[in-house]
């Protein structure tokens, strides 16, 4: 019997949809291969409820009793973001972002790449394994038919880290205490329903892409480069469930889109290591009111494989100023535009790209 759950141990599991199955589930009744992702700490999946009070007449000033109602679910899950593996260099954590916005593709051997699209991918389901501090029980969290936004952040020296949140059609509780994964080996031992799938045939594996740090950032600007320190940018598509009165939970499916003319965002902060160039380039931009071409480019420690990102922006903003020990560096606030000029229908606005150096 479960004791105390942990606050701290804890494991991820994610697998792309093609309808409204759970994903997890049919790989491991398939002996199929899953990953443990590799999350950040930070990451929760949570039910979204309500509680009902209908408009009654009141004989007095006594309430009126109400009813729990199942809508679905919150989900957060923020990761580093590894290079990409394989012939491809696909990312491991494709599947996220591909229900967040992101539609992928190979336009070319070795490369694979990620555009912000207006039609929604494919579902994802999404398991959290908590763990007990007195015993090697866990509980399980089922977020299934998960979609949502994903935000990105880098400073220098630390990873490139991507917090995606969104929303499920599942309501997700804690489940039972179970020991789902053998002691002795670490395989999984049990599905979701406790059921015993021993022997699992299948591969439990970890991520193996290389870690990307901030050390080897560029940022391009009018084809002049210039150093920066963090850099922030939202997806800021909107999440919204799907709710019938058909269903136990009530949401049926989950669907992306944009409130009202809000963009995609962002900042860099420029500072000025040797020379005004880059400010005063900065600072004729956001004047013009121009729009251009923003990337930037990260690295792995050894040099063998990277991650540009290509973003459409027109800055929003006299660049803010901050103190950086005895020198100012500069916040330059951008929205993210589509260009029209190149597709009628934009869909070209955020570019991001794996492939080796």
């Amino acid at each position: 019997m479960s004791k105390k759950l942990s606050a701290s141990y804890h494991l991820f599991m994610v697998a792309q949809q093609t309808a409204n199955e759970d994903a997890i589930d049919a790989l491991l009744q398939a002996d199929g291969d899953v990953q443990i992702f590799e999350a950040n700490a930070g990451g929760t999946i949570t039910g979204l409820a309500d509680n009902y009070i209908p408009d009654r007449a009141r004989p007095s000033q006594s309430g009126v009793e109400s009813t729990f109602v199942e809508r679905g679910g919150d989900w957060t899950l923020p990761f580093p973001m590894l290079g990409g593996v394989g012939a491809n260099f696909e990312p491991e954590y494709a599947a996220i972002f591909e229900c967040c916005g992101y539609e992928k593709s190979s336009p070319g051997a070795g490369i694979t790449e990620f555009k912000l699209a207006t039609p929604q991918g494919p579902g994802t389901t999404i398991y959290m394994f908590r763990r007990d501090i007195d015993d090697n029980l866990m509980r399980l969290k089922v977020a299934q038919t998960a979609r949502g936004n994903i935000a990105i952040a880098g400073t220098p020296g630390t990873e490139l880290i991507a917090t995606a949140v969104g929303q499920c059609i599942t309501y997700p509780e804690n489940g039972d205490a179970l020991a789902f994964f053998d002691v002795a080996t670490g395989l999984p031992a049990l599905d979701k329903a406790g059921v015993s799938i021993a022997p699992y045939l299948g591969n439990l594996t970890r991520f193996q892409g290389p870690r990307m740090l901030c050390k080897n950032a560029s940022c391009v600007y009018n084809s002049l480069a210039y150093p920066i320190t963090d850099v922030s940018f939202d997806g800021a598509l909107a999440v919204a469930l799907q709710a019938v009165q058909t269903a136990s939970p009530l949401a049926c499916d989950v669907n992306l889109g944009r409130d009202g003319v809000s963009n995609a965002n962002g900042s860099i902060v420029v500072t000025l290591c040797d020379d005004a160039a880059a400010y005063e380039d900065l600072k004729s931009a956001y004047q013009a009111n121009e729009i251009a071409s923003l990337v930037l480019v990260y690295e792995d420690e050894a040099g063998t494989t990277k991650i540009t990102i290509t973003l459409n922006i027109q800055f929003q903003a006299t660049p803010g100023e901050s103190p950086d020990g005895s020198v100012l560096n500069f916040d330059a606030p951008f929205i993210v535009v589509g260009d029209f000029d190149a597709n009628p229908f934009g869909d070209n606005a955020v570019t991001i790209r794996y492939e080796a150096v």
